[in-house]
């Protein structure tokens, strides 16, 4: 299905060329559909890349990827439905203060490593944003929100359990913890790194590389950037406009996630030494089989599109013996 999957990237291409082209654009443009279409260019991208032909396997390195796209679907989500100017003012008043806060850390870091190269002044206020910015939080559900310079907007997860809880906030949860380990500090992930053998005196040997689990990364970024790819079409239709083409599209690139046989986990029965379901191995037809209704049902969306039998379905899988039958 990989393989299916690359030919609806490649089929889908003029359209995001044709989506990241601009001119003559007027100043009223509004920012919320520029973003929009701009994380949608930068999903493509990502996941161009990592279904490659070309020699790349470096796969480790960009996995954390995945938590820059989730976010900004979670947060474009959050936002999308505001008063247009309200949210055309909380999204620039945010990039004024995301400005502000990296000048500031700009400055103590030159400062104190490289403090003859001259860098823009400190001085830069932003006040009257940060108050707009909090204001508009407040008005919209978070009553007791407040800016600080780490804190331009509620935290993600609460975002994502407000959004569509026990849907977005289990995908961020997921997609979190998972990326989390290639960018802070993990004894799992390290120890992961090194592979060899037992000799018969009970003594390992081997090499220590994160390139050992190239083809596991590589799988992560491949489904779970497709997945994340997909979810821009539900979530945000208008800013995009796809035709009855890319809908297509994108729908058979739902379809071919939905048919791969195994999704990646983040800890996998092989590393805990545990027996790899027989599913995997002798009972791939009858695994088809059984969840081709859940297959054919959630082709259509994973998001917007039947909640309720979304979450049934995540039920049924893991209660009908079938996936992790031994």
């Amino acid at each position: 299905m990989i393989t299916e999957i690359t030919k609806s990237i490649t089929h889908i291409e003029g359209f995001i060329k044709n989506l990241s082209n601009f001119s003559d654009i007027p100043p009223e443009y509004p920012p919320f559909s520029t973003l929009v279409q701009s994380s949608l260019i930068k999903s493509y991208e990502f996941i161009k890349l990592v279904y490659s032909n070309e020699k790349f396997d470096s796969y480790f390195f960009v996995t954390s990827f995945l938590r820059g796209i989730v976010e900004d679907i979670i947060v474009l989500e959050s936002v999308h439905y505001l008063p247009i100017e309200k949210r055309e003012k909380l999204l620039q008043g945010i990039q004024l203060l995301e400005i502000k806060e990296r000048i500031l850390k700009q400055w103590d870091f030159f400062q104190e490593y490289r403090p003859f190269q001259p860098v823009i002044d400190k001085g830069y206020s932003f006040d009257e944003a940060r108050i707009e910015v909090q204001n508009i939080w407040r008005e919209n559900g978070w009553t007791n929100f407040e800016v600080t310079s780490k804190k331009m907007m509620p935290p993600t997860i609460q975002l994502a359990q407000k959004l569509a809880p026990g849907i977005l906030d289990i995908l961020y949860e997921f997609i979190y913890r998972l990326t989390s380990s290639t960018v802070h500090f993990s004894p799992q992930t390290l120890f992961r790194m090194g592979w060899g053998n037992v000799n018969s005196e009970n003594k390992m040997s081997g090499t220590i590389s994160v390139n050992h689990m190239a083809n596991y990364y590589k799988t992560f970024c491949q489904i779970y950037g497709a997945l994340l790819f997909s979810f821009y079409f539900e979530l945000f239709p208008e800013e995009i406009d796809a035709t009855t083409t890319e809908q297509l599209i994108v729908t058979n690139i739902r379809k071919n996630l939905l048919e791969e046989l195994r999704w990646p986990e983040m800890i996998t029965f092989e590393e805990m030494n545990l027996q790899v379901p027989k599913v995997y191995h002798d009972q791939i037809l009858t695994y088809g089989i059984i969840h081709q209704a859940n297959i054919e049902m959630l082709k259509v969306g994973f998001v917007k599109n039947n909640y309720k039998q979304f979450l049934e379905a995540i039920k049924i899988k893991t209660t009908d013996g079938i996936r992790f039958q031994q």
